[in-house]
């Protein structure tokens, strides 16, 4: 009886997430109109999802790949503590990951003083940027994954436009990722001006920048998001 009341929790949520992405392709403002509708369900939904969810539960691929995008997932309990984490990304890895086909760069944005055993990274340096520029993170980490190691690729949508790779960083590793992966030195610019986000990234290496300019639409997306998990 509680695997279907979470089934059909996960359905409804999914489809409503899928809802979404398709009123934001019409414009903004039948975007705004329906997460204004919809928002109170919504977060209704994660919180009782949150309190039903246990470590045998697994979602389907593109839901798991939706909620991750979306960002629920790791804001449940079941990600909560570093060790959840952790096993969360090795069941979701095993179940659904591709191993690549060559040695591929990857690049991370984080806080300045972020662990780096986290498992959303990016093949594209514009993605890392956008992510960056959303979430005032000051830098950017590269590394070099090896050929053969599973990743789950989810691609950017009309809401969610970064690019990202979800990799298990303790198995890519062995626990030794804070010697592999590389800090490149870019210096975050950040400012807010009527709802716009604007980044500028300077590289040191190469002397060049790099400037991002989010959107209205990301903008509120972001602003969204934070208050959101900040609640």
């Amino acid at each position: 009886m509680l695997k279907e009341k979470v089934k059909e929790i996960v359905n409804k949520l999914y489809e409503m997430e899928k809802k979404t992405n398709i009123m934001c392709k019409q414009g903004i403002e039948p975007y705004y109109k329906y997460w204004a509708e919809t928002d109170q369900e919504r977060s209704a939904l994660i919180t009782k999802l949150d309190k039903l969810l246990d470590k045998d539960m697994t979602f389907n691929e593109a839901q798991f790949k939706c909620f991750w995008q979306c960002g629920y997932i790791r804001n449940w309990n079941i990600c909560k503590t570093k060790k959840r984490y952790i096993q969360t990304i090795k069941k979701y890895i095993e179940l659904y990951g591709k191993p690549l086909e060559q040695d591929t760069i990857m690049y991370k944005a984080v806080a300045e003083e972020e662990e780096l055993y986290g498992s959303s990274w990016t093949k594209h340096w514009q993605s890392a940027c956008n992510f960056a520029t959303k979430f005032g993170l000051g830098k950017i980490v590269s590394m070099v994954v090896p050929k053969g190691t599973k990743t789950i690729h989810i691609p950017p949508t009309f809401v969610f436009k970064e690019s990202e790779d979800i990799i298990d960083t303790t198995e890519v590793m062995n626990g030794t990722l804070r010697n592999f992966a590389k800090f490149i030195d870019y210096r975050f610019i950040k400012e807010r001006k009527a709802g716009i986000v604007v980044g500028e990234f300077e590289k040191i290496d190469k002397k060049t920048k790099y400037l991002h300019r989010l959107d209205a639409r990301d903008s509120f997306q972001v602003i969204g998001s934070m208050l959101q998990f900040a609640a």
